[in-house]
């Protein structure tokens, strides 16, 4: 994932003129596991009063400490309407997953940053076609709905999987290790096309989603008002590749649960790269929008609460026909635990 962000206050706020200154293969289908493996690569309570001045100058990057963890939940709620060529009705498909990933400090590095350790605790996964349960997966209930589909596997590998996150200063992810193994991992004893599928849809990209820090953020303190771009580059494997351009606003500081944290507001578009799809499955015209709210706290590193709603249309050839798919989508994120720093 490339991610480009101007991040110094004082010259970004002379250039805007303002001192105002994220997001897994569904059914049984082979379709189905590739709208899903998009919506991987993208994841409301009322404002507190509050407890600090407006113009205090914040400094966002995260401060963790080693032998700190954070255990986090993720969850998508994802609406699909899915009209494939010659066919007379849509397809309406529901999926809702969750995932608790522990995050672990384990030390900083020598040129800034830490090395961060990253462990799949659980995952349930539930896809409906209508009113119909096609796949049904809880790692922590050894529930499976649908055995023959070759994705509960997966899930059940993918449990108490670990990686390793390299980080920049600011929290942004510069390279994950023991990708390519667990990855390996993942696809044995898949089917040849399941398996290629599964290796281009999970990849660093995958995995630096799921820091669930706010992306590029401000190296030197800002004040309430500052705002930032940030342009993502997210590969789709064969698929393509999706461009998401945002712009991130800094409301100021706050109270809530118990935690200081740092109000931060998002809006964004979604687009393709146009020509970067090579496999049976590519994305064509594709548009869609993001919004969202993250309540972030920079003296744990960490996403108190967040959520983001994405919109998004687009066509997609499968085996040599159009496909088109509209998706709502709600990606929320929430601090389970957090040890080794008080707050």
């Amino acid at each position: 994932m490339k991610t480009t962000s101007d991040s110094h206050p004082a010259r970004r706020q002379s250039e805007t003129g303002t001192r105002a200154g994220h997001t897994a293969p569904s059914s049984t289908s082979f379709l189905g596991r590739g709208v899903l493996g998009l919506a991987v690569a993208l994841t409301l309570p009322f404002l507190g009063l509050s407890a600090w001045a407006a113009d205090e100058n914040v400094d966002l990057t995260p401060k963790w400490k080693a032998g700190q963890q954070i255990v986090q939940q993720i969850k998508t709620a994802q609406k699909q309407k899915i009209t494939v060529a010659a066919t007379p009705n849509p397809i309406q498909q529901q999926t809702e997953q969750t995932q608790e990933v522990a995050l672990s400090v384990d030390k900083e590095r020598a040129e800034g940053g830490f090395e961060v350790g990253i462990e799949f605790r659980s995952i349930s996964l539930e896809t409906k076609m209508g009113q119909t349960v096609v796949t049904k997966f809880d790692s922590r209930a050894k529930t499976t709905t649908g055995d023959a589909n070759p994705l509960n596997e997966v899930l059940k590998k993918l449990v108490g999987a670990k990686l390793k996150l390299f980080t920049k200063p600011n929290g942004d992810i510069e390279k994950v290790e023991g990708v390519q193994k667990l990855v390996d991992d993942l696809a044995s004893g898949m089917p040849a096309m399941s398996a290629d599928m599964m290796k281009a849809m999970f990849d660093e990209d995958v995995v630096k989603q799921m820091s669930a820090l706010p992306p590029g953020l401000p190296k030197d303190p800002v004040s309430a008002g500052y705002e930032w771009p940030v342009k993502l580059e997210v590969s789709l494997g064969p698929m393509g590749t999706m461009l998401i351009s945002m712009k991130f606003k800094f409301n100021g500081m706050e109270e809530k649960r118990g935690y200081r944290v740092a109000v931060l507001d998002h809006q964004g578009t979604l687009s393709s790269k146009e020509g970067s799809g090579t496999g049976p499955i590519t994305l064509g015209a594709f548009s869609g929008t993001t919004t969202g709210r993250t309540w972030y706290a920079p003296d744990l590193g960490a996403t108190v609460d967040s959520f983001a709603n994405q919109v998004m249309s687009m066509t997609m050839k499968t085996m040599g026909q159009d496909t088109k798919v509209e998706m709502d989508q709600r990606v929320t994120t929430k601090l389970l635990e957090i040890t080794g720093q008080a707050k």
